[in-house]
């Protein structure tokens, strides 16, 4: 059986053809990595609420802004001046890569402010970062590595993590996991400009790992002309990653936007919780793309929520080969907040099966151009966008509401199939829906909600009318007392937690 680590060789010399970007003219995803394959639906578990997501992984309270990380209590210390052959005491403490070569599971690394350099592999640059553990965790004793302040509650005293690379496309990702299980990162610092990565992955990756964590990070962005993908955080081939309280910003493409350039992408990824992240001025912010079709894995079973999404070049939240399979059940999106820029969520069928088996429930699209685009389905008789909900969701301030690019067959299939769209509520949108062609190319515009339930099908239950929000200019959502959309959109109750808290 292959393990883990084979299936990334195996990717890494997998010359599959590049993936389109939609309506784009047709940048690529290069690098070889596919969305899509074939894995077949049915059962699983469900992603659920995922509270304690990643298996054992559970990430404590205790930092506040400007204050030291009080989440975990030190068995190792770690300093810029640390020693390369001490057994990482707090009176002898030792170099990050000296504890990454001895922390074991238990092990809580403390470390301290400064900066951490290490030059790239000479082979896989693209899985392997320059900072990854030598050990596994377990389930009740995860390894932690933890900065001394966590990087995205702000301020200046931090602990930055860089390759020693000095040009474009030369670097490594900074940090990560590589054939781990049970690690939690929390709360490092990374700038692409001082630590340049590589085609077809980021800064900082989960790679061939199940059950890691990585939480509180930093990562900032430089915009590369690249058209290859290009993210802030990449997991693949992986089981149960956490990736919460996070900011991350700046992966775009000089002049424009690019779908392939996100704060998160995941491919071969299963049972995954995304969530209380902030990305801004991203191509895209959120992209679950790609699926092998390897033995054990597929994509799907994620729960995305309360993620903050600003200024999004592209689009806030896109979906790609999403399905369901053996061990993993239904994606859900719920109590995001995409504010500012192109689409909302993008759901993009690669081929007759994908995407299908999701739920975006009770999220909030603001200042948007297009709130749904769901694409053109791979084939004449699709299985993809079967029992797909959409449901609860405000739309503000947008051009267009749903767009669903399906012609009259392809939406019989699909309706038959289980697709739902109800309960949504639209205000202040020019365009309710557009069918079969892309707005842009002059589809059929159905202004009024009344045709476009006659022209489309859906969103019986849906409504019309004027809301406002509690404090827009400074992103607050929230629905003002009385509000006709009580109910819907990302605030329900009004305490959620929207982006990253302490």
């Amino acid at each position: 059986m292959t393990s883990r680590l084979g299936y990334v060789l195996l990717l890494a010399m997998a010359c599959a053809p590049a993936l389109p970007e939609a309506g784009d003219g047709g940048s690529t995803a290069g690098g070889g990595d596919t969305a899509g394959g074939g894995s077949t639906a049915g059962g699983g578990d469900t992603a659920g609420g995922g509270d304690t997501a990643g298996g054992g992984n559970t990430a404590g309270g205790g930092s506040t802004a400007g204050g030291s990380n009080a989440a975990w209590v030190a068995t190792k210390w770690v300093t810029p001046s640390g020693s390369a052959t001490s057994a990482c005491a707090q009176a002898t403490p030792c170099t990050l890569e000296r504890a990454m070569a001895l922390a074991t599971a238990g092990d809580q690394v403390r470390v301290a402010d400064g900066v951490y350099q290490r030059a790239c592999p000479t082979q896989n640059r693209r899985s392997t970062p320059a900072f990854f553990p030598a050990n596994d965790g377990t389930a009740s004793a995860p390894i932690v590595f933890f900065a001394e302040h966590r990087a995205a509650l702000g301020g200046l005293q931090r602990s930055e993590v860089r390759n020693t690379a000095t040009a474009i496309d030369t670097g490594c990702p900074a940090i990560g996991a590589l054939d781990n299980t049970f690690i939690v990162f929390d709360g490092f610092y990374v700038d692409e400009a001082r630590s340049p990565s590589t085609p077809d992955t980021g800064p900082v990756t989960v790679w061939a790992s199940d059950d890691v964590t990585v939480q509180y990070f930093d990562i900032r962005g430089t915009a590369i002309p690249r058209m290859d993908n290009h993210s802030g955080i990449r997991i693949e081939v992986t089981r149960r990653p956490v990736l919460r309280h996070n900011r991350i910003s700046g992966f775009h493409l000089p002049n424009s936007g690019g779908e392939n350039h996100t704060g998160i992408m995941a491919y071969d990824a299963i049972n995954g919780l995304i969530e209380n992240n902030t990305l801004d001025n991203n191509g895209g912010g959120i992209f679950i793309k790609g699926d092998h079709d390897l033995p054990g894995y597929g994509l799907g079973g994620f729960t995305v929520r309360n993620n903050l999404i600003t200024n999004a070049r592209r689009v806030g939240i896109e979906l790609g080969g999403i399905k369901v399979g053996p061990g993993y059940g239904r994606t859900t999106l719920s109590h995001n907040v995409v504010s500012g820029g192109q689409f909302g969520m993008m759901f993009k069928s690669y081929d007759p099966l994908s995407p299908r088996d999701f739920t975006a429930r009770n999220n909030t699209f603001v200042g948007l151009y297009s709130g749904f685009q769901l694409t053109s389905p791979a084939g004449a008789n699709p299985s993809c966008f079967t029992m797909v909900e959409l449901r609860d969701n405000l739309f503000a301030t947008t051009q267009w509401g749903i767009e669903l690019h399906w012609n009259t067959a392809q939406r019989g299939v699909i309706l038959a199939a289980g697709f739902q769209s109800n309960g949504n509520f639209f205000s202040s949108v020019d365009h309710i829906g557009c069918l079969e062609t892309w707005s842009t190319d002059g589809a059929p515009a159905y202004d009024t909600l009344a045709a476009w339930r006659t022209a489309s099908g859906v969103d019986a239950t849906s409504t019309t009318g004027a809301v406002t929000f509690v404090a827009p200019a400074t992103l607050d959502y929230r629905l003002t007392a009385g509000s006709p959309a009580q109910g819907k959109g990302a605030y329900v109750t009004g305490s959620e937690v929207i982006g990253v808290s302490p």
